[in-house]
């Protein structure tokens, strides 16, 4: 899978500052994709043939030229867990900060309402005016081609999206970021029987396990969720890219007709059909 899966979304969690989960999204395709979830706290020993397996699929995912996309700055996640082996750092491809792309494609695609509307007058003299009297000048509208715009929960246009926030506006799902701190080295796979309390007996022993493991199934749910998030972010950016005018935009045409391939280009351009202007 991974030698055919050149897309990934990855993720990273920490347990008191220390690295402790590392999450892969393999995006086979817009309806497919796979996730791994490597703890660090029970990773096999280095000597093993498994830990050769482990380190040869990281070395694929993280150093082939692969589109690596994170929420955030994940070259720098990364790093912490430079220790661990698992790839090797100083070939790590270039990774996506889809948190900044996002902003940058939002900004761009619902612009703030005051930056729709704000207008600056032309400069001139009453010489300038005189002198382009024969000019008809265009003040053309601001176009939108969606039922409802989103709404920017930031007043700071500087600010930083959190992943909730974008999951909120644009997918319109709610995204639990409750357990961000969680402890995350406690071992989630059930196989490693880190959810039983060797004191505990009877029917507290089995209303713990039960606690546990519940809570087990919410942490791996969490960390699925943040890597299809950042997914579903990216191609939503990918497949929306509509043509907006500028909110305000000057445009010039002479008394003189221009060919019909301009009239054309200057009716797509505007969103309104050219009219001929005559006495």
């Amino acid at each position: 899978m991974a030698s055919t899966t050149h897309i990934y979304s990855i993720d990273t969690e920490c347990d008191k500052q220390f690295p402790a989960l590392l999450q892969i999204e393999a995006v086979i395709s817009d309806q497919q994709s796979t996730i791994m979830l490597i703890e660090m706290a029970y990773l096999p020993p280095q000597s093993t043939i498994l830990f050769d397996k482990i380190q040869q699929l990281c070395g694929i995912i993280f150093t082939t030229g692969n589109k690596l996309y994170g929420w955030g700055p994940l070259k720098k996640e990364l790093s912490a867990f430079v220790k661990y082996r698992l790839f090797d750092y100083s070939r790590l491809s270039t990774p996506s900060d889809v948190q900044g792309e996002f902003k940058d494609w939002f900004d761009r695609v619902f612009p703030r309402i005051e930056d729709e509307t704000q207008y600056t007058e032309p400069s001139g003299n009453d010489q300038d005016q005189d002198q382009d009297q024969n000019v008809l000048t265009i003040l053309a509208p601001p176009t939108f081609d969606l039922p409802t715009k989103p709404i920017n929960p930031y007043s700071d246009p500087k600010a930083t999206w959190s992943l909730q926030n974008a999951v909120a506006v644009i997918l319109n799902r709610f995204l639990d970021k409750s357990f961000t701190m969680s402890r995350w080295a406690c071992g989630l796979d059930p196989l490693l029987g880190t959810y039983i309390h060797p004191k505990l007996v009877g029917s507290a022993r089995t209303n713990d396990i039960r606690q546990q493991l519940t809570r087990r199934e919410n942490l791996v749910a969490y960390a699925r969720k943040d890597c299809q998030s950042t997914t579903k972010l990216v191609q939503y950016m990918r497949d929306y890219q509509p043509i907006l005018a500028p909110s305000s935009r000057i445009v010039t045409i002479t008394p003189r007709t221009p060919p019909p391939s301009t009239l054309a280009a200057i009716s797509n351009v505007l969103g309104f059909d050219y009219e001929d202007i005559s006495d």
